[in-house]
């Protein structure tokens, strides 16, 4: 006779395939006329925009495009100049039967490295490398056998477990089109010759299937002036945004996490009507992934047996993300770079860190990055030098399991300490979401045989001793005993009874155990 099981359907968005590819893209590039001939290259800078997905039999299409800029020490002398060149980058994932049935799916490009050099004075080679990721998620509603229909079938034990349920992952686009007035000392900035873009979350909350959000995306540029001086400066700015997500199944309890993606940039320096003062215009499109999730106790059956009969069961594993909320780990660095010249200006110092991940150690596990430093500075017998520094940053992880780790590096700053030395600080903040999967085992069915023979044979009461490291569940499957009448009738409690104490075991023993 096949047992009524309780069940208990549980949701959760899980990710059922992640791929990696990287491509790598090159070419030559020619100086135009308008612009004089290259020194020396003092800094390559690149960034990543994702032009499109495409799913299309079985297959993703992705497209992507570097857009890199070479800045360089001009012939003619008197600040800097820059050539800008773009790089189509693509890859195909193969998604095989994932791909069936219109699953959600998330497409990253991240820029690994890019480099350009100088043929000759009017050419120059660039090539950049991007990594792109691909996740598909597809909903599952696991169902959770939590007891018998009928008590009377089946003593039950349970174990509970609490686990971290993703309720959904959703993607938008936003638009963001605005203006803002720059500094009163960037009033001679007239180009762009690199820039650095950080994506924040100011603000955000859940109302039922949307969460509202609001943001800044602070932009730090290395500008040109447009007077004969040429002026090399760095120039900060910020641009507000705000957007709304529609996220099926969100509530006001519901955690959100937020990450962004840069789709499309367009930085351009004008200035007001009227006014002349010098404005920063950004176009940006902005991908905002949503991931909605929260934290569950589920409850379920791990072991069965029955006083009515032989008792056979079947076993199955689901897995499930280990509880845990995003935590972030703030960690202060400094460095001293000896620049071996003369310092008379630094044009540019930006900090960035890459290669996050977790590591063992001695103690435990610690989360680790390579934090980059770049400087671009005028010595004083009138050279612009580029120099760059690499370091390692650690922040221990006390009591913590392995975690996906994001970085991202705020409130930098940097002075000039002697002639030739520069001294930056930063913080480094470690984010850190947890990754650790782990299958729970229940009992899924049950089947009961009658055995009247048996139950016949078995007396009304029987003496027994309780061994070591028995428990009341252990000795009631083994003696086909219920383990509330067993504490009943001998005025215990706990799951565990005395060792070597002599028990009254009611309802009469069996000598085989039950299965």
């Amino acid at each position: 006779m096949e047992l009524d099981l309780k069940r208990e359907p549980v949701r959760d968005t899980t990710a059922i395939i992640r791929l990696r590819a990287v491509s790598e893209e090159s070419g030559d590039v020619v100086v135009p006329d308008s612009l004089p001939d290259i020194i020396r290259i003092v800094e390559t800078d690149a960034h990543i925009e994702l032009k499109n997905k495409e799913l299309r039999g079985g297959k993703l299409y992705a497209e992507a495009v570097a857009h890199v800029s070479a800045v360089y020490v001009p012939e003619t002398g008197g600040g800097l100049c820059r050539l800008a060149v773009s790089l189509p980058l693509s890859t195909v994932f193969d998604l095989g039967d994932a791909a069936e049935g219109s699953p959600q799916t998330i497409l990253r490009a991240e820029l690994l490295s890019a480099a350009a050099r100088e043929l000759n004075p009017r050419k120059i080679s660039v090539k950049a490398v991007c990594d792109f990721a691909c996740a598909v998620y597809a909903a599952r509603e696991p169902e959770i056998c939590t007891g018998v229909e009928n008590p009377d079938d089946a003593e039950i034990q349970t174990a509970a477990k609490r686990v971290r349920l993703t309720t959904g992952v959703y993607e938008k686009t936003l638009t963001v089109s605005d203006s803002t007035e720059l500094a009163a000392n960037a009033a001679d900035c007239a180009e762009i010759l690199k820039y650095d873009l950080d994506i924040k979350t100011v603000d955000s909350k859940q109302i039922k299937n949307k969460v509202i959000l609001k943001g800044e995306a602070q932009i730090r540029m290395l500008t040109l002036g447009g007077t004969d001086e040429k002026k090399v400066q760095t120039t900060e700015a910020v641009i507000p945004f705000a957007g709304v997500i529609d996220c099926d199944g969100v509530t006001e309890e519901t955690a959100v996490d937020l990450t962004y993606r840069i789709a499309g940039c367009e930085l351009n320096i004008v200035t007001e009507n009227g006014t002349n003062r010098p404005l920063l215009a950004a176009k940006l499109n902005l991908t905002v992934c949503a991931e909605a999730w929260e934290e569950r106790e589920i409850t379920y059956v791990t072991d069965a047996y029955s006083l009515q009969g032989k008792l056979t069961y079947e076993t199955e594993s689901i897995p499930f993300c280990t509880a845990g909320q995003t935590e972030e780990l703030r960690q202060t660095g400094r460095e001293t770079i000896s620049t071996g010249v003369a310092i008379k200006n630094v044009y540019l110092c930006s900090v960035s860190a890459e290669n996050s991940a977790c590591r063992p150690t001695e103690n435990g596990i610690e989360a680790a990055a390579d934090v980059k430093i770049k400087l671009i500075l005028e010595a004083e017998d009138g050279g612009i030098y580029s120099l760059v520094k690499t370091a390692a940053v650690t922040a221990p992880l006390e009591n913590k399991t392995e975690a996906a780790v994001s970085v991202a590096v705020s409130d930098q700053n940097y002075h000039i300490s002697g002639s030739e030395d520069v001294e930056v600080r930063y913080t480094a903040a470690f984010r850190l979401t947890p990754e650790t999967v782990e299958p729970i085992t229940q009992i899924c069915a049950m089947h009961l045989e009658d055995d009247n023979e048996a139950n016949k044979r078995r007396p009304a009461l029987t003496l027994c001793y309780a061994g070591a490291n028995e428990t009341f569940w252990t000795l009631g499957k083994r003696l086909g005993a219920s383990v509330a009448e067993i504490r009943s009738a001998n005025g215990l409690n706990g799951d565990c009874p005395p060792a070597g104490r002599l028990l009254l075991i009611p309802r009469g023993a069996r000598t085989e155990g039950r299965v």
